[in-house]
């Protein structure tokens, strides 16, 4: 009797060593924590939410220089109903960054938690779309959307980038096709990933202290938190105040 030969499928199939549990605890914490990825309380932890914490403090910084220089005040964007947005990160919340619950829920709920939590935020921004900075946030929320629909649920992360942050010795335990630990990646061969250049492809500057993987999305998503806060909607000129 002949055998064939079974061949995995390359969203499925190990790196290496094929009995790796996942996720693993790194062999080497200090040099991953260097290449930007942490180990926290069983679950791998990355830093792209530098990037949009950055265009932030950008944002505020630019906006109160623009409105300085004018001899104006900086005020707030003028959201409607701004309660709605703590609504729809709650799901995003519980699944990826509440330490309690993270761990508990299964993957495809996560999935199903961030893909409903990116659709909420969408359509928020889509209302609200006259504000500067809107369409171009909400454009980089679809595009995230986009490829986390299409791969499965969870933000696909090519090996061949991954192999730019984690160890090597990492790197040959982890399991491709499942979820990158509690992150909210999936490991796939770049020949398996859908719409890749929507992938978590982009790597940071090597100059900075943690290295960390963004989306085009998550640049969109950036720029127009950035152009939000520095072009606020309503300034009020100090001068025409005083004036009679």
């Amino acid at each position: 009797m002949t055998h064939e030969k079974h061949n995995p499928s390359p969203r499925t199939r190990p790196l290496q060593n094929p009995e790796a549990a996942h996720p693993i605890i790194p062999p080497d914490r200090d040099r991953l924590n260097a290449r930007g990825w942490r180990w926290r309380s069983g679950g791998w932890r990355r830093n792209r939410p530098l990037v949009f914490f950055f265009a932030i403090f950008a944002g505020l910084l630019a906006g109160w220089a623009r409105t300085h220089w004018a001899h104006s005040t900086w005020e707030l964007p003028d959201f409607r109903q701004p309660w709605v947005v703590v609504i729809f990160f709650i799901p995003q919340f519980l699944a990826f960054y509440l330490p309690v619950t993270r761990s508990q829920i299964p993957t495809p709920a996560a999935a199903a938690c961030l893909i409903s939590s990116l659709a909420g935020l969408m359509l928020f921004c889509l209302y609200h779309w006259r504000l500067p900075g809107m369409p171009i946030l909400a454009a980089g929320l679809f595009l995230n959307l986009l490829a986390i629909g299409a791969n499965g649920g969870l933000m696909p992360l090519g090996t061949t980038t991954a192999a730019y942050l984690l160890p090597p010795q990492v790197l040959s335990n982890l399991q491709i096709g499942a979820r990158f630990g509690l992150s909210k990646d999936i490991l796939l061969a770049p020949e398996a990933i859908r719409f890749p250049w929507l992938a978590d492809r982009f790597l940071s500057p090597e100059w900075l202290a943690y290295r960390f993987v963004f989306s085009l999305g998550d640049v969109l998503v950036a720029s127009g938190a950035f152009l939000l806060l520095a072009l606020p909607g309503k300034l009020h000129t100090r001068l025409q105040e005083r004036q009679p």
